[in-house]
Formats: structure tokens, C-alpha cells, sequence
């Protein structure tokens, strides 16, 4: 059978069109590219405000640490002072009570030598009161 053919767009007209949807599909293209380039570069920002609120983060961290270690050298050199302290009134308290005891030593001495006299006058004083004993029983009656 015959079939029917479409008539034929002539050469220009089809070179135009090709034209047109060319420009139209460049625009396009151009279009596509500029928003991938303006979405990479946001996220390009958004990428190194992250970083440098990172690093920012990092830098108040590391302040506050080193504020802390300086805050426990204080205590720890503060801790040893008062060691030290310490240390130093023992050793004073005990030199004290060793000055002390000798004090009492020297002091009870003499309380020693009189407490020897003592006992020598009370054992003489015993022989005497037995020997006169002895003497008034022995002795014959008046």
C-alpha cells in the first residue's frame, strides 16, 4: 500500500531548530554547572566554618586545660609549702619535748639525791630505835 509520507522540513528550518535547542540546551547546561559550582563552594564554606569552629573549640579546650594544670601546680605547690610547714613545726615541737625532758632530768636529779638522804636518815634512824630497844630490854629493871 502506499503510505503517506510526512513532508519533508526543509534543511533551514531544521538547522535553526537544531540552533535553537542547542543554545536552549547549552543555557541549560551552563545553568546545571553554575548551580553544582555554587552548591560545591557552600559546601566548600559550610565545610571550613566546621573546621574552624573545630579548631576554635580545640584552642578553648586547650586554654582551659592549661589554665587547670596551672590551677593544680598552684595547689600542689601550695600543698607542699604547707608540708613543709608541718614538717618544720614537728621537728620544732620535737626538739622542744627533748629540751623539755632533759629540763625534768636535771630537775629530778636532785630530788633523787634527796630522796637516797632521805632513806639513809630513816634506815640510821631504824638502827638507833632498835638499839635502844635492845638496850631497855637487856638493861635490868630500876
Amino acid at each position: 500500500g502506499l503510505r503517506t509520507r510526512r513532508p519533508r522540513r526543509s534543511r533551514r528550518t531544521r538547522t535553526y531548530s537544531a540552533k535553537v535547542r542547542a543554545r536552549r540546551d547549552a543555557k541549560h547546561h551552563g545553568q546545571e554547572h553554575a548551580d553544582r559550582l555554587r552548591n560545591l563552594q557552600l559546601a566548600a564554606n559550610n565545610r571550613a566554618a566546621e573546621s574552624a569552629e573545630t579548631i576554635d573549640q580545640f584552642a578553648r579546650d586547650i586554654v582551659a586545660s592549661l589554665k587547670r594544670q596551672r590551677d593544680l601546680i598552684g595547689e600542689v605547690s601550695s600543698l607542699q609549702d604547707s608540708r613543709d610547714d608541718t614538717v618544720s613545726s614537728i621537728q620544732g615541737s620535737h626538739a622542744a619535748t627533748l629540751a623539755h625532758m632533759d629540763e625534768l632530768r636535771s630537775a629530778l636529779e636532785p630530788a633523787e639525791a634527796t630522796l637516797e638522804a632521805a632513806q639513809d636518815f630513816l634506815c640510821a634512824m631504824a638502827e638507833t630505835s632498835q638499839s635502844l630497844h635492845a638496850a631497855a630490854s637487856s638493861a635490868p629493871p630500876a
